[in-house]
């Protein structure tokens, strides 16, 4: 990820391709403790 702004409607997040994309939640992990496959996805 390049960089992203926040705001009172959302994010906007500039991932390394250069394009933009604009959500309501922007959610960060690091990937050492577990493969999004064993993750457990909150319900």
């Amino acid at each position: 990820m390049a960089g992203f702004e926040q705001d009172d409607e959302g994010v906007t997040v500039e991932p390394a391709t250069g394009e933009r994309l604009r959500s309501r939640h922007l959610v960060g992990r690091d990937g050492r403790t577990c493969s999004a496959a064993a993750c457990p996805t909150p319900t």
